[in-house]
């Protein structure tokens, strides 16, 4: 009994662990924080339950969801695109300071306002960073084209290049890409569930060339809860008292504790397509008995028709002997009775 209450006590301390923990639990709870500094006199909590459409609507939780599988790649972009402004600032910094407008607010006088001025200004216009610079002007009739003027020229279409058609086409490529993905994944996922089983892995199809119900494989034959309710029955009995069990769930036991779960599980095999085999390879193994006999009787039959033709012909040979040895016969008694005259 003392036994018995403590794994009473260890279920409920592990049931309310599970129920507190569930990311659903926490939510409502901060539902609750929320509603009460929001009554407390803080009206901006409110705006927390705003978030309830997104966990209620499946269309925004699978873009958020996009958007966390997208996480790794768009921080390596970011990286990349830091990268960039850096060695731009750095070229704008020793060269092309002068052009950019303190009456704009793009500063340019130290290294860091340069990268701060090219971040602010130059990526969210999508590289049109020229916008917000003074204007270069090119008179090739007076001073003709310089140097410094191919260089700025240079400098404002390559930022262009980098920042306006690559590394924001990578951001857009990369979520786009993972929403394809995804998309793609749930319908392989629906095509899954509907015409795959769980347990021996065989798709509706095959079961449909044998002429076989799918749907009642899936209920009666590899039910999923009838697998998880023998494993939860063997992990109850081994935990109470492991004696209990029989060899065969011994053997099934002592695989789950090697991690050897797919030996446990029939992958590939059923016992109604099984079983359908064995027969037809019973009819078919009838099938060569009864070719094999009807091709004895054939060799049979034509064994027989040629004895019978030789005992024909046998027997018409010995007709013929007898005829011969008759007319000796008669002609050997005329010569006798010749003599004796």
């Amino acid at each position: 009994p003392k036994n018995y209450r403590n794994q009473k006590s260890l279920y409920y301390f592990r049931s309310a662990y599970n129920i507190c923990s569930h990311p659903r639990s926490i939510g409502y709870l901060l539902y609750l924080t929320a509603s009460i500094m929001g009554i407390a006199g803080f009206e901006y909590f409110f705006s927390f339950h705003l978030f309830q459409i997104l966990v209620r609507s499946t269309h925004l939780k699978f873009i958020v969801r996009a958007l966390a599988i997208t996480a790794v790649p768009l921080l390596l972009i970011g990286a990349l695109m830091f990268q960039l402004i850096y060695i731009f600032s750095v070229i704008s910094y020793s060269f092309f300071d002068d052009r950019y407008e303190p009456t704009k607010q793009a500063y340019c006088a130290s290294l860091l306002q340069c990268i701060l001025t090219n971040i602010y200004y130059g990526i969210p216009s999508n590289g049109g960073l020229f916008e917000y610079l003074l204007p270069f002007e090119i008179d090739p009739w007076i001073d003709g084209i310089t140097l410094y003027g191919v260089g700025w020229i240079i400098y404002q279409l390559a930022f262009f290049i980098c920042f306006g058609t690559i590394c924001l086409n990578l951001v857009f490529a990369t979520i786009v890409d993972t929403f394809g993905q995804l998309r793609q994944n749930r319908k392989d996922a629906k095509q899954s569930l509907g015409g795959v089983c769980f347990i021996c892995s065989l798709e509706r199809d095959a079961f449909q060339q044998k002429g076989k119900d799918f749907t009642t494989h899936l209920e009666k034959e590899h039910n999923v809860l009838h697998y998880f309710y023998f494993l939860s029955y063997l992990k109850d009995v081994q935990r109470s008292n492991r004696h209990n069990l029989s060899a065969l769930e011994e053997e099934l036991v002592e695989q789950i504790s090697q991690r050897k779960f797919l030996k446990f599980f029939p992958i590939g095999r059923t016992a109604v397509l099984e079983g359908e085999d064995d027969e037809q390879q019973v009819n078919e193994t009838l099938l060569d008995q009864v070719e094999r006999l009807e091709r004895s009787i054939g060799q049979a039959s034509s064994q027989q028709e040629k004895l019978y033709k030789y005992t024909n012909d046998t027997s018409r040979h010995l007709q013929q002997i007898t005829e011969q040895f008759k007319e000796m016969t008669t002609e050997l008694k005329s010569i006798m009775n010749s003599i004796n005259v």
